[in-house]
Parts: structure tokens; sequence; C-alpha cells
């Protein structure tokens, strides 16, 4: 079976390019989370603040639609003050509300100033420890929290961007790979090789990438949750929409719940290291695996199992040019108990050699544009009263070249 290679063969010149560009995006990307999401923060929290503001009598002074002209059109605000008294001390000031932001369309500003005509009596608040800051209006807007709500989408887009450019993968390696047809260059054979953990295949995930995943999904769900939350004054929102919000927040929940399992399995154990008698595999081929973990603190190991895995994943697009889907099935597997019952400290680590074998028709390891084949070694060690330590590992099988 003809396999690819996994590398990009772009000259430098056309790598450095692709890092300017990718920079120069990133930068602009940088500059509006900063402004959107400041802004956001900003207006959150100055409408939090306006939650501690006092209750007063005032009489409407001014009242009318404010205009901003420029050069893209004019815009409008409600523009009023009013007078009150606090402390003996009449001040004559005040705003609509605490951030009185412009906008087109007339008409439902002018509907605010109908309801405050000068010399009106009203209620406004003030704050009481600037008391010449006064509103009329304290209840929360949407408007900064759908401002921050893009900042904070925009940087989980910036993250998963450099995550990706990081791994090699995404849309730009894809199509900067080789012709699926062409021969790779037979790597050449070594050993005792040292795995490498395996982070860019379709469902699996490493540690850290799975904390990046989960900090970002929290931060979108929980700043939608809230902004619904906040402007949702009156409860008009349809049951079935809470009830999408409750799963989405479950989903989250659960993905914490997750990171801290792996993250206190990771505190019992050091990641492990593996390393390959040979490499690359050949199909129907016994090989070695020298298994080595360190332990941090004292623990007690139920079982400790590999699982040979071979993967085939393929992409197909399902309507639009940029909708894609992709499928997985493992085409292969084997597992093995290494080890039962075995207690592991920092002075006495877990250590074992065991032999696995490569199946006589065994795939190619194959990574094209549209499908890939990997061979995965996947690790579970099953600790007592404790959650499982996982990891998975990357291997290349590569048939042996033909001579004549």
């Amino acid at each position: 079976m003809a396999t690819t290679s996994s590398t990009s063969g772009s000259p430098p010149s056309a790598q450095k390019r692709s890092q300017l560009v990718i920079g120069c995006i990133t930068l602009f990307l940088l500059m509006f989370v900063a402004a959107f999401g400041g802004f956001g923060v900003w207006g959150i929290f100055q409408q939090l603040r306006v939650r501690a503001f006092l209750p007063v009598q005032a009489e409407v002074t001014h009242s009318e639609v404010g205009v901003n002209r420029d050069a893209d059109g004019s815009t409008f605000y409600p523009d009023i003050r009013f007078r009150y008294t606090v402390d003996g001390q009449t001040h004559d000031t005040g705003k609509y509300r605490i951030q009185v932001l412009s906008s087109s369309g007339r008409s439902g500003k002018q509907e605010i100033v109908r309801r405050y005509l000068v010399g009106s009596t009203v209620k406004a608040w003030y704050d009481p420890d600037q008391p010449e800051v006064a509103v009329l209006d304290k209840s929360f807007s949407l408007f900064p929290v759908i401002f921050l709500s893009l900042g904070v989408i925009v940087l989980a887009f910036v993250i998963g961007l450099w995550v990706d450019r990081i791994k090699g993968g995404g849309r730009s390696s894809i199509s900067s790979l080789p012709d699926p047809q062409a021969n790779e260059p037979q790597e050449p054979r070594r050993h005792d090789v040292r795995l490498k953990p395996y982070e860019r295949g379709p469902y699996v995930s490493s540690f850290r990438e799975t904390v990046m995943f989960c900090i970002g999904w929290n931060a979108i769900i929980w700043t939608v949750v809230l902004a619904v939350w906040f402007s949702d004054k009156n409860s008009d929102l349809p049951w079935w929409s809470w009830l999408i919000l409750a799963l989405l927040l479950a989903v989250g929940l659960y993905m914490i719940v997750k990171i801290i399992m792996m993250s206190m399995a990771r505190i019992k154990l050091a990641e492990p290291v593996l390393t390959a008698s040979t490499y690359p595999l050949r199909p129907n081929e016994s090989f070695g695996v020298h298994y080595r973990q360190q332990a941090r603190q004292p623990v007690h190991v139920d079982r400790i199992t590999v699982r040979l895995v071979c993967r085939k994943s393929d992409t197909y697009h399902t309507g639009g040019e940029d909708r894609t889907h992709t499928d997985s099935e493992d085409v292969y597997e084997a597992e093995q108990a290494i080890a039962h019952n075995l207690q592991v400290d920092p002075y006495h680590p877990i250590d074992v050699t065991l032999e696995l074998q490569i199946p006589e028709n065994g795939l190619d390891s194959c990574r094209a544009m549209r499908n890939r084949i990997d061979w995965l070694l996947e690790v579970r060690i099953a600790i007592t009263d404790w959650p499982d330590y996982t990891e998975t590992f990357f291997l290349k099988v590569q048939s042996e070249p033909a001579t004549g």
C-alpha cells in the first residue's frame, strides 16, 4: 500500500511568509479581543456597580434625543438630565444609563424621552460614594455581554489557530500535503527509539489539548448563559431554551471533572516513557517495548494494560465546501495486561518489557489529504481508589521496500 509523507515540502521562504501572515492575523485579532473584551468587561463592571446605587427623588431638567453626526451618518441617544438632592447638596446632572450608547434608530430614543418630560418627578439612583453620579435606569444591558462574548470567541479562535499551527495540522497543512499516491521515502531503521505521545488524530487528545478545549468551551458557554440570565428579566425564553443551556453547561462541568481526574492521576504518576526496540515497524514483525514510569507518590496499581490499535479515519464533505465530517474505525486492536497488584513508589518505578507484534496484513501508516491510518499504543494504569492514568503513543508501520 502506498503511503504519504506527513511533513510539508514548502520552501523556507514560503514558511516564513506563512508565519508572517499568521502573525499579522494574530496581532489584528488580539487587538480586536482587547478592544471588544475590554469594553465588555468595563461595561459589565459598571452595570454591576450600579446595583449598589441608592434611590432618590429627582426632577427632570432636560430631555431630548441627542444626535452624533459623522461621515458615516447620524446616531441617536437619550440626552436626559435631572436635579436631585443628597445630604443637603443639590446636583443637576445624571444621565439615563451608566453607559449611554448611541445607535441608529431615532424612534426608540424618542419613546424614552417621552417617558421623562421636563419638570416631571421621577425616581433616580445615585452612587453613595460619588453622589454626583446618578442614573434613571439601572437595569442590566446585554450590549457589554455581547461585546465580551465576541472577544472571548475570537480569543478561543486565536488559541485554536496556534494550537493547530504548533501541531502542524489544520487546513493549511492539509493543503500542503503531497499527492496521496506518491510513495514516501523509506525511513532508516533505528533501535531503542523513544515513542512520542500521539496528539494529532481524531478522537485522541492529549492532556494539554483537553485542558485548552475545556477552557474555551466553558468560557464561551458561561458567557452566553450569563448574557441570557441578565437580559431575560421577564423569563421570556421558552423552557426548551433553558434546557439546552443546562445541557451545554453540564457538558462543560463534565469536562471540568474530567480535567480534575486527569490532573489527579498525574499528581501521583509521572509521564511514562516507552521505548521501541526497532523503528519504524514492519508488518508481521515482533518488537519489544520497554515501559518505564516514575511514581511521585506511593500508589497501588491494580492493573496495567497496553492496547495496540490500528485506526482508520476518513474525512468527506457533508454539504458546503467547508463542512466536513470524519469517520474513525479501529480495524485492528489487541489488548495485553502487563502487570497486576503492583506497589509503586518513588524508589520502585514501573519497569516492564513486553513483546508485541504487528499482524501480517497490517496496513502501513498513512496520512493523506482525506484519509489516514494510525497505529497507536494506548496505555492505561488502573490505580486503587484513584482516577486511571491514560496515555496514547504513536507508532509508525512501514512496509519493507520491494527489491529487484
